[in-house]
């Protein structure tokens, strides 16, 4: 049925439009605290609240990654309403392929760059902390760093 159809692609257009905004304002909010944050970490030269700007860094990215993402299914949809293949089988066959390769690209790969960098920006972090441990073990108690 034709109206169905519509009516499914009407909601589908409203959910990716909800899905959108959501995105958008993870994204602005959790960079908006990131920055605040990381002023706020160097001013107090605090380490930790540092790695805890660089985590919320990536969580931003990600964030900004998955908006990107849910644009290009908006104009996957929108670019397969315009083509004319003249098989409609063929065209049915051709766009289900092309969507489960974006799919399966917008859905694995920034989740895996996401849990490599956090690999990445945790492993930078311990190792600076335990370096500076490490030396301060070594160090005469007036010569160590202050851990507040």
């Amino acid at each position: 049925n034709d109206s169905t159809v519509s009516l499914q692609d009407d909601s589908l257009t409203g959910d990716r439009q909800a899905n959108e905004r959501l995105l958008s304002t993870a994204f602005v909010s959790f960079m908006a605290f990131t920055i605040v944050q990381s002023v706020a970490s160097y001013i107090a030269k605090s380490e930790a609240m540092m790695a805890d700007s660089a985590s919320m860094l990536v969580d931003s990215l990600t964030y900004l990654v998955n908006l990107m993402a849910e644009r290009r299914k908006s104009r996957f949809e929108e670019y397969w309403e315009g083509t004319d293949e003249q098989d409609p089988e063929r065209r049915k066959r051709i766009k289900e392929r092309a969507k489960r390769v974006m799919v399966l690209k917008l859905e694995i790969v920034p989740p895996i760059l996401s849990v490599i960098t956090l690999i990445g920006v945790t492993i930078v972090i311990l190792r600076d902390s335990l370096t500076v441990i490490m030396l301060d073990a070594k160090r005469d108690k007036s010569e160590q760093g202050d851990p507040n």
